[in-house]
């Protein structure tokens, strides 16, 4: 999700039809861009708009041994078993559900209307509960403190400035139970540092008679120099039932490092970092070999 906190002017939505080859179904091509009312686009904000292919694309991960992963480093570090969570910048939340049907209490906030009320549904379908609040990452209240905040799938990067990420660690800080867990799950930043690749960038998902092709970062984009922000396109190639849609979309994400998370985590005397790992497993050590894929700080409210 991204983490804009007014509401964005919305551009026209423009969809160019495309020949095909002969027998390939017809193709629209949706050209989008949201803005700020300064200006400023926003981040992937029209994939947000359509949350079924979202949901469709990104269910990728091994989410019951995630949660599991994330409870064991909860009640080992804060030596207590663990009650709630909230899965922050959560978009289908896929790991809220899951606390849910683990019997844990379960938050989920994201910025997306169209999100929020798409996971709403989606919990009443499961039978799941799950409290699902709009909320900006930077500035959020839950309605009681909880144990757990956790924040996955790099949406930590929507955070393009030091200022931004301070405000969202008070923010998780002032939500946390007392001695609470925070796990933030990155990009590994070996991409940047030695010019390794360690995820694959396009991938397919079906659902039903829904087949949703993802493109990530099509461009492999660099970031600036001075600020760390790099613009990421990627495209969504959806089919159903013969008709073919092409999304492309644009958004910054900001690229960070180990000691950088350290750093800001630990500045205002809210955090400390204890662990790091290159998965979300506790047997992966965050270092370079091929089995850490991923950046994951375990922060610990002082």
């Amino acid at each position: 999700m991204g983490v804009g906190g007014r509401t964005p002017r919305r551009e026209p939505l423009v969809f160019v039809w495309v020949a095909q080859p002969p027998g390939e179904p017809p193709v629209w091509v949706a050209h989008c861009q949201m803005s700020h009312p300064s200006g400023l686009p926003m981040e992937h904000q029209e994939l947000y708009k359509h949350p079924l292919w979202y949901d469709i694309a990104f269910d990728v991960r091994p989410v019951k041994q995630e949660c599991a992963f994330m409870r064991d480093r909860f009640e080992r570090l804060a030596k207590r078993k663990l009650a709630s969570a909230v899965e922050l910048a959560s978009g289908p939340g896929y790991h809220a559900l899951e606390f849910s049907r683990m019997r844990i209490r379960s938050l989920a906030v994201d910025l997306e209307a169209a999100m929020v009320e798409y996971l709403r549904e989606k919990a009443e379908r499961q039978e799941t509960l799950v409290e699902v609040l709009q909320g900006d990452m930077r500035d959020f209240t839950l309605p009681y403190p909880v144990d757990l905040a956790y924040t996955l799938f790099g949406s930590f990067n929507y955070l393009l400035t030091n200022q931004d990420i301070l405000n969202h660690f008070r923010a998780v800080y002032q939500n946390l139970a007392p001695a609470g867990i925070y796990i933030v799950e990155l990009p590994h930043p070996r991409r940047f540092l030695r010019g390794e690749s360690v995820t694959q960038d396009t991938w397919t998902e079906r659902r039903g008679d829904i087949e949703v092709t993802t493109r990530w970062d099509v461009d492999r984009a660099t970031p600036d120099a001075l600020t760390q922000v790099c613009e990421i396109r990627s495209e969504f190639e959806v089919r159903t039932r013969g008709k073919r849609r092409v999304l492309r979309t644009r958004g910054r994400q900001r690229v960070l490092f180990a000691q950088e998370i350290r750093s800001l985590a630990e500045t205002q005397g809210l955090f400390t970092v204890r662990e790091w790992y290159g998965s979300m497993d506790s047997k992966i050590h965050f270092d370079y070999s091929k089995k850490s894929w991923r950046m994951v700080a375990v922060l610990q409210k002082l």
